[in-house]
């Protein structure tokens, strides 16, 4: 006879569903194979990441076909490669002085093949997004590698595909910097699975990205020596044991520091030589001193007031740095002390924009946030694990966590409203037409020098001599010399000296095409008026003045 069971309270089933529905999801987690939960975590990254350069890298192509685009950078840039593709000299017609006198970024000598292949300005950018949207293929090994579940180190790629650090200088314009950011991750991602010459040839490229990021790849060389005492694990298969495992990588961070150094050096010999004698980006820096060395000198012998200088207002734009991964990356200060070079230098600067997240002054920042994130979501995990905090389908939970954590900082004080501006076109439909037509009706020769306004450079980048309006005639942020970044910084504008005819006479200009001359309408009022110069077509508000050859020069 079977035994009656004892009646229940009526307060016990709840209970006893409650605790069934957490049974029955660790349960379900814990039922899942391994390597499907990975698949489904790989093919999710997949998805986002064509998905991120669809976005930003159709955003970014309209903005140049829209006229958005700006003669600096992306005119800047796009003459340059299109001179080294065709083989000839790095003098930048729209800077004004040898490129790499303004910023050593030979990785330019490995993009030419490619731009051959596709010279277009929109094939920059596009190319840009593509690069950046693939760091999360090491970001999302390295945060594996550190033991994090697979959901979760999906979620925190899509924290990084989603940040506002990465959305703004995207969308604005092209910059070979920004080609570290995916650089870096690999080279982490190789260190950390002490994979030694992949780390060196992915460190190599990155140096070649610009002279800036020599210095945090220097304080990268001291992370690694940090990183080293964090091995634990036991011999590896070659028998190689955890002493010399650690030494290796102790020499690997030494090498590595030396390496960022010695670049650092052979770049701003090389911009010195090239620019005639100075860039004059010492300018930034001026309330330190009149000299790279005295300003260096004197951030290091007044460490405190330097550091007041630094943070002073500016805890805003470091709190937008790192809540994109959810302060996660402070898990992993050994490694995230790398960022602070470069943002040592946005801080200490004179220039506004540097303190912001709006351009392209965070790709030295960026990559070790989310690299210290994926390591210290690693840690997070292994303490809830070792005292049992989260159930198992909490752990693929953390992965939406992450991300949302993102995408309200995306909402908050992400690009949203200029991606829509961007969209909706910084023009009229009418006017981008016109301007379309006006081009493609009155073609201006290859062989034929332009100086352009400031947003229709791009148009006009391959040929040998384009120029940013009112260059050649009057310099404007244009060449080496403190007094160039200066003007640049404060936006001002050359005056005008009493004679032009002199200044239109000497510079010999094919074509002018202009939207808005600004302070500059005299110039063109005595152009026409002195007869150097007719006006040959009109249209959504574009003029093209054309050299009359008949003028003696």
């Amino acid at each position: 006879m079977k035994p009656v069971p004892a009646p229940m309270d009526t307060q016990e089933p709840t209970k006893a569903k409650r605790i069934s529905l957490r049974r029955y999801l660790d349960y379900a987690s814990s039922r899942l194979p391994r390597d499907r939960v990975e698949k489904a975590a790989v093919i999710l990254l997949w998805a986002g990441i064509p998905a991120f350069t669809a976005i930003y890298g159709t955003l970014s192509v309209i903005r140049v076909n829209t006229f958005q685009a700006d003669a600096f950078d992306l005119g800047i840039f796009d003459q340059t490669l299109w001179r080294i593709s065709h083989f000839q000299s790095l003098f930048n017609t729209v800077r004004g002085m040898n490129l790499f006198g303004d910023h050593f970024t030979p990785i330019l000598f490995l993009l030419a093949p490619f731009y051959r292949l596709f010279p277009e300005p929109q094939a920059l950018v596009l190319f840009q997004s593509a690069a950046v949207a693939i760091g999360a293929v090491p970001l999302y090994r390295l945060a594996r590698h550190h033991s994090s579940p697979p959901f979760a180190a999906t979620g925190l790629c899509f924290a990084y595909l989603i940040a506002p650090t990465l959305a703004y200088p995207i969308l604005y314009d092209f910059h070979p910097n920004m080609l570290a950011i995916p650089l870096l991750l690999f080279a982490i991602d190789a260190m950390e699975r002490e994979r030694y010459k992949t780390f060196a040839a992915w460190t190599a490229l990155t140096l070649l990205c610009r002279q800036d990021l020599a210095p945090s790849v220097a304080v990268l060389g001291l992370a690694i020596v940090l990183r080293a005492f964090a091995i634990k694990s036991p011999p590896s298969a070659d028998g190689i044991t955890l002493q010399r495992r650690r030494r290796i990588r102790i020499w690997a961070g030494v090498i590595t520091t030396l390496a960022g150094i010695g670049w650092l050096f052979l770049s701003l010999a090389v911009m010195r030589a090239l620019s005639g004698g100075g860039t004059g980006y010492a300018e930034l820096y001026r309330h330190f001193g009149s000299t790279s060395g005295r300003i260096a000198a004197n951030v290091l012998l007044h460490p405190i007031s330097s550091f007041s200088y630094a943070v002073y207002g500016n805890g805003n734009y470091i709190l937008q740095l790192l809540m994109p991964c959810g302060l996660i990356c402070l898990l992993c200060p050994e490694l995230l002390i790398a960022a602070l070079p470069e943002l040592a230098l946005n801080l200490l600067s004179d220039k506004i924009i540097m303190q912001t997240i709006w351009a392209q002054y965070t790709p030295a920042i960026t990559p070790f946030v989310f690299a210290s994130a994926a390591i210290g979501l690693g840690r997070l995990f292994g303490f809830t694990r070792r005292f049992d905090l989260l159930p198992r389908f909490g752990e693929n939970m953390a992965g939406v966590v992450l991300a949302g954590i993102s995408a309200f900082c995306f909402w908050s004080y992400g690009p949203g409203d200029n991606m829509t501006h961007i969209w909706r076109g910084f023009l009229p439909a009418s006017v981008v037409r016109e301007r379309r037509a006006l081009l493609a009706n009155n073609p201006i020769p290859r062989s034929a020098s332009v100086s352009a306004s400031w947003g229709m450079v791009v148009s006009f980048d391959h040929r040998n001599r384009i120029y940013m309006f009112p260059n050649p005639f009057i310099k404007a942020w244009y060449g080496p010399g403190k007094e160039v970044i200066e003007a640049e910084v404060m936006n001002a504008h050359t005056p005008m000296p009493a004679r032009l005819t002199p200044l239109i006479r000497d510079n010999p200009v094919d074509y002018l095409v202009i939207t808005d001359p600004g302070p500059y309408r005299r110039l063109l009022t005595k152009a026409v008026s002195s007869g150097y110069y007719q006006v040959v077509a009109h249209g959504g508000g574009v003029t093209i003045f054309k050299r009359d050859k008949g003028m003696k020069e």
